[in-house]
């Protein structure tokens, strides 16, 4: 997929309004009728640049072959590469495992040490789902942790972060956080009962220091406990202003036509966000009336009905 995509946040000091292109590759492998794998890769680039000068374009991300263009760190290419990984097993005809790695920036003599190099960027996934759960038929659930380590999806220059129209391509949180989320759901005849709680740690920036959850600084400018050349160490996951945030939401369900999905809902949230400079609490309760228009074809339907 070729995307050219917007970032209002990006102008440059000179006041250009400047677009960004996406080139993203996904392959998917089914090994097996229990093992699938996924390998996916993207490019953010950039057709100005914080100066104002054009740069041609590069006709190497027109190939449409994933791999062709690994993750590049070298100095005379600034894009902004991002490589990952995913996996499912399925454990039973009713339960299946998943899990992600994406990977930004890899330095092997840093990578599996724990000095909080900089220049080891990634975020992980794992999680279960699945249906029937305790033999109850159509209580379904979901159960995932998502990790990221600061400054995982910023770049060198504003305009290629892993963004599109200045909201993060991969999760609201930016990065530099924690985060255990569980979905649970049930339907009984027209009724539909679902509850979600949503648990997570992440560090703020404070002292005017880049800690690394705002995808939309640059991470050249990261908060650290001691440099080392172009690296900088003492760089872990949570840190800055360390923030905990709790999350409920229930909600249930009435259809009322089934031909349009048009169902009426009634839910509540509760979510809290504190640390050690504020404790907010937000309560909602929501009604409201719901539908879904949409006709579903395939290429033999289409021909049927030509």
């Amino acid at each position: 997929m070729w995307a050219d995509m917007n970032d209002p946040s990006s102008t440059s000091q000179y006041g250009i309004n400047r677009n960004k292109f996406g080139v993203f590759h996904y392959l998917d492998w089914s090994v097996s009728k229990r093992i699938s794998l996924g390998f996916f890769e993207n490019v953010m680039g950039y057709f100005t640049d914080d100066n104002g000068q054009k740069r041609p374009f590069d006709f190497n991300y027109i190939n449409p072959v994933i791999f062709m263009q690994p993750i590049n760190n070298s100095s005379d290419n600034s894009d902004k590469s991002l490589l990952g990984f995913t996996g499912k097993y399925k454990i039973s005809d009713g339960v299946t495992a998943y899990g992600q790695f994406a990977l930004n920036e890899f330095h092997a003599a840093d990578f599996f040490s724990s000095n909080g190099a900089s220049d080891n960027k990634y975020g992980w996934q794992f999680g279960f789902r699945g249906t029937n759960l305790f033999e109850v038929k159509n209580l379904n659930f979901l159960i995932e942790t998502n990790n990221a380590k600061p400054y995982t999806y910023s770049a060198r220059s504003a305009i290629e972060n892993y963004s599109d129209n200045g909201e993060p391509l991969a999760h609201p949180w930016g990065a530099n956080f924690r985060e255990l989320v569980g979905l649970l759901n049930y339907s009984y005849k027209r009724f539909d009962f679902s509850g979600e709680a949503d648990f997570g740690r992440y560090g703020l920036d404070v002292n005017g220091l880049n800690y690394g959850k705002d995808i939309f600084q640059l991470y050249t400018y990261a908060a650290s406990s001691y440099p080392n050349g172009g690296t900088t160490y003492g760089n872990f996951t949570g840190q800055g202003l360390s923030t905990n945030l709790v999350y409920f939401e229930g909600k249930v369900a009435f259809l009322l036509n089934p031909k349009y999905n048009l169902r009426i809902e009634l839910g509540a949230i509760y979510r809290t966000e504190n640390n050690s400079q504020f404790n907010d609490k937000i309560t909602w309760l929501t009604i409201g009336l719901r539908s879904s228009f949409r006709d579903l074809y395939t290429d033999l339907a289409s021909y049927k009905a030509h």
